[in-house]
């Protein structure tokens, strides 16, 4: 006769036993998906590499990316954190832009190394206080320059040397007038949509004000300064010479103002050094053997001595509240702010990173030249590459009214500046 102990050890034997199938059938069983919306930006196929590339690494989870019209995207966002039915991850912005929707979004103190913060260029512009020792609300995430290109061989039938850009104002004003002489648009714009005149705002009126008074207008712009006005009266001036596309308050940047670019239709343009809109892109299109770039020119009495660049980081990723999978969202995050990870979508779609330890390699000598614009000339931020939600969608509105003359500057401004006074406060840190 069996012991009564020995079937005891061998019932609980049995019972570990099955405890063990069960755990393991029901990890393989259900994979943990997470849900991630973006615009579009990167492009899907360089993003949805990544996502294939992790989900090979980690077979416990499944990634589902879902890309919004970038036109609706934070009117949906706002909508589905209200609804609780958003995803587990957004894209946003590397910018205070995530305080507007910071209420529906974790806090990642817990989760963010100290190796993070200090690889990841940016921190301070997602965190409270806009400091670096303030609470996340978001991972930075790749970096973002303003810079212009241009048309070597517009240039050159202009009578210009196509290989030297301007660096002046005046320099920019002299060359837009050899080329509208010889018949050809000497700036590729479109403002319907208002973005292209933030870009030329964020370049120009930063050269009116100091590195601190600039960084002390991050967290409370004036958006009715004098180097605000200065900056988008340049930029008017422009306009009213005819030195830009004809009805280019009725045009949208994206796709039609980047694509006429492409296409040879202009020799100059303002774009970025970022995941779109940049020399990458332009690889495809008729400009590309006649590629040139350069930094924004010196602007008539401002504060800069030599030229800068408008860089800083670009895009962050941020996590719903109401995600279920806290912790393996901020594992995929982090997967995907590596060095290793950026270094990928730099090259498959051009996509700069932010983190240090990154190491972008490209043939192109385009590519080149620009990579070493960063370690090249001091970087800056603009105001305007800063802007809130609300106070975006006013100056976009109001930008055409006031290059066609519809509306005053000033007028426009005003209304720029009370909404600002709307925004969400950003949280002090602690």
């Amino acid at each position: 006769m069996r012991s009564p102990w020995r079937r005891l050890v061998a019932f609980a034997a049995l019972v570990v036993l099955i405890a063990v199938v069960m755990t393991t059938t029901a990890g393989a069983a259900k994979p943990v998906t997470l849900t991630i919306w973006d615009w579009g930006s990167p492009p899907p196929s360089a993003l949805g590499a990544l996502d294939k590339a992790y989900m090979a690494s980690h077979p416990g989870v499944v990634l589902k990316r879902i890309h919004q019209p970038f036109n609706s995207y934070f009117t949906l966002m706002r909508a589905a954190m209200a609804a609780h039915t958003g995803p587990d991850i957004y894209e946003n912005y590397a910018s205070p832009y995530v305080f507007d929707y910071y209420q529906g979004l974790l806090p990642l103190t817990k989760y963010v190394t100290a190796a993070q913060r200090k690889e990841l260029i940016g921190w301070n512009y997602v965190s409270t206080g806009l400091s670096n020792s303030g609470t996340p609300y978001a991972i930075p995430w790749s970096g973002q320059g303003i810079n212009f290109y241009y048309n070597k061989a517009l240039f050159k039938k202009a009578g210009l040397n196509p290989n030297s850009p301007p660096t002046t104002w005046a320099q920019l004003l002299s060359d837009c007038a050899a080329l509208k002489k010889a018949g050809i648009i000497p700036i590729v714009a479109g403002f319907k949509d208002g973005y292209y005149a933030e870009w030329w705002t964020d370049v120009l009126s930063m050269q009116y004000v100091t590195r601190s008074q600039l960084a002390a207008s991050y967290a409370t712009p004036n958006w009715s300064s004098a180097s605000i006005a200065k900056g988008f009266a340049l930029l008017a001036t422009l306009y009213t010479k005819g030195y830009m596309t004809p009805n280019s308050q009725a045009i949208p940047l994206f796709p039609d103002t980047v694509n006429n670019f492409g296409d040879d239709k202009g020799a100059i343009f303002l774009g970025l050094s970022a995941n779109n809109a940049n020399y990458s892109q332009f690889r495809g299109d008729k400009v590309s053997p006649n590629l040139g770039a350069f930094v924004a020119p010196l602007v008539p009495a401002g504060k800069l001595q030599s030229q800068v660049f408008d860089y800083g980081p670009g895009l962050s990723w941020t996590i719903s509240s109401q995600t279920k999978n806290a912790a393996a969202d901020y594992a995929y995050l982090t997967w995907l702010a590596s060095a290793q990870s950026q270094d990928q979508i730099f090259k498959s779609s051009g996509t700069f990173p932010n983190n240090t330890l990154a190491h972008p390699a490209t043939t192109d000598l385009l590519g080149q030249t620009i990579l070493g614009w960063i370690h090249k000339y001091p970087t800056y931020l603009g105001q305007v590459t800063l802007i809130r939600s609300n106070v975006e969608v006013i100056f976009d509105k109001e930008a055409p009214l006031i290059l066609t003359g519809q509306t005053s500057l000033s007028s426009g401004m005003q209304l720029v500046e009370q909404a600002q006074q709307m925004v969400t406060p950003i949280p002090p840190a602690h």
